[in-house]
């Protein structure tokens, strides 16, 4: 319930002493007189209050409500906005000047919500649904878009790239200043060249990126997690933070599984690696060009790259460090360096023995040190360990973990191997 506060209202004139600011108190001024925002406006227009009386009531309520939409936008936004004004003031002057020449093609600058709606926003003819864009495709519950559709519309904009460009036989390691330089962009561009031959072409690199996010709207009961996959295209230098080259190509719930994905952008990207389907139009030369590309770096972090190698989290048994096969409790106490080996750690001194008997001084991949074998856990293939009964760690890479499928289906099927030992292989 509200009090009617004018009964307890003083019948004295007001004062304004109870505001610190001047600003404050000369607002509250004007506007106990109905002047508070004509006062503003005439301040900021004309740098006096003496207009405040005199100002027209819609072009103070105008400027009003652009001050409270500037607030709202970023400095660069209100740049724009200024720009935007500057030049609809030129074009109204000039469409009033040529009234009479009875152009059926003069555009109309939109006053209300619903020209807006219909210029701007929706529609058939509308000018943002009309915009050059990558279409977006449903496939098994993720939105995609195609890598060939994102290359085309980077140059078909005309953007600058960091092309990378022929090998230097007098490449140093020194003179490396930026991507395209370094040696791994140099074999990129080898590879194009067996491709096209002495046909000219322009060799592109791609950093690919993945991860799983949280919504702003979700809630600890309901997170709804979320995945995402982007691709940069050889950024100029000094862009390579700017989203001028960077795509999102995927994006879908986390708890799916995204191999589909996966699949359809290396098809993509064998495809530019083949020379198939390469030719782009590029919006600045205004001439179609050839484009050899490759995946240059992969980047994930350590739970994305356990989820799309189908390896465990680091709290399982044998994965524990990223990139090892390794029992790590079994033989834990073995790896933090002893007194002897701390010390010549700390003074700098690196003569550790893989024969210290005692540690292995923080080393997890020598499969040659004792102190590192483990007992193979039961059922495991026995003619698979090295000393009988025994397993080292192992570094993995894609080959040893192609080559271990290939061997385990292989003694499976030819019945060498049970399910059970199968399982713990």
């Amino acid at each position: 319930m509200f009090h009617n506060l004018s009964t307890y209202s003083s019948v004295l004139p007001p004062t304004f002493d109870c505001f610190h600011s001047m600003r404050s108190k000369l607002y509250f001024g004007h506007q106990n007189i109905g002047l508070g925002a004509s006062y503003l406006v005439a301040r900021s227009q004309f740098s006096t209050a003496t207009a405040a009386g005199k100002l027209d009531a819609n072009e103070v309520a105008f400027h009003i409500k652009l001050a409270a939409l500037l607030c709202t936008m970023t400095r660069d936004q209100r740049d724009q906005l200024a720009t935007l004004f500057d030049e609809s003031s030129r074009i109204l002057l000039n469409q009033h000047i040529n009234a009479t020449s009875n152009s059926d093609w003069i555009t109309r600058i939109p006053r209300t919500q619903q020209e807006i709606h219909r210029l701007y926003i929706e529609g058939k003819d509308a000018l943002i649904p009309n915009l050059p864009r990558p279409t977006v495709q449903l496939v098994n519950n993720h939105a995609y878009v195609s890598l060939h559709e994102c290359v085309a519309d980077l140059l078909g904009h005309g953007l600058d790239v960091g092309n990378i460009m022929q090998d230097d036989s007098n490449f140093h390691i020194k003179s490396v200043s930026r991507i395209s330089d370094c040696r791994s962009s140099k074999n990129i561009y080898g590879r194009g060249k067996n491709v096209h031959g002495s046909s000219p072409f322009v060799c592109l690199y791609i950093t690919e990126w993945s991860d799983g996010f949280e919504p702003s709207y979700s809630t600890k009961a309901n997170r709804g997690s979320c995945w995402i996959k982007s691709v940069t295209i050889s950024p100029i230098h000094g862009m390579m933070n700017s989203l001028t080259h960077t795509y999102p190509i995927a994006i879908g719930r986390e708890s799916d599984n995204h191999e589909c994905i996966e699949a359809m952008f290396r098809l993509e990207l064998n495809e530019f690696r083949t020379g198939k389907s390469v030719t782009f139009y590029h919006g600045t030369l205004r001439k179609n060009i050839a484009v050899y590309l490759e995946l240059l770096v992969s980047m994930q972090d350590q739970p994305e790259r356990r989820a799309a190698n189908y390896i465990m989290l680091g709290s399982s048994t044998y994965t524990a460090r990223w990139g090892v096969s390794l029992n790590t409790m079994e033989v834990a106490s073995n790896i933090p360096s002893c007194k002897k080996c701390f010390g010549n750690l700390f003074m700098g001194v690196d003569n550790h023995q893989a024969t210290c008997g005692k540690c292995t001084n923080w080393n997890t991949t020598d499969g040659n040190n004792p102190l590192l074998h483990y007992k193979a856990p039961p059922n495991y293939p026995v003619e698979e360990t090295d000393p009988p009964g025994e397993l080292k760690p192992k570094e993995l890479c894609y080959e040893d973990l192609k080559q271990s499928v290939t061997l385990s289906i292989d003694r499976l099927n030819s019945e060498v191997w049970s399910k059970k030992m199968w399982k713990h292989f």
